[in-house]
């Protein structure tokens, strides 16, 4: 069986979850689907090209980690942002110059 991955930021406490975004979430799948790596990018962005985002270049300096589900890290009270970061993601990439 596959171990399947979560996108932690630990400063902030919220994960990014392939699965809410049904993307595959073993470590294949951060590598070969472009929305979960795209959100990655989008959330450590430290530029002027997504300016205005509540997301864009949020998790920027802070402590994230891609963690496997077979780890004794609890993250289950971390908020889950996969869909509102993709939503805005998805309305910023079309402006993009």
């Amino acid at each position: 069986m596959s171990e399947y991955y979560t996108l932690v930021n630990y400063t902030r406490e919220e994960i990014v979850d392939p699965h809410t975004l049904e993307q595959p979430a073993h470590l294949g799948g951060w590598f070969h689907e472009k929305l979960a790596t795209s959100v990655l990018v989008y959330l450590i962005t430290n530029g002027n090209n997504f300016s205005g985002g509540d997301f864009a270049g949020l998790w920027t300096r802070d402590n994230i980690e891609l963690v496997g589900d077979y780890t004794e890290i609890d993250i289950s009270e971390y908020d889950d942002i996969s869909d509102n970061v993709f939503t805005e993601l998805t309305h910023k990439v079309d402006s993009l110059p």
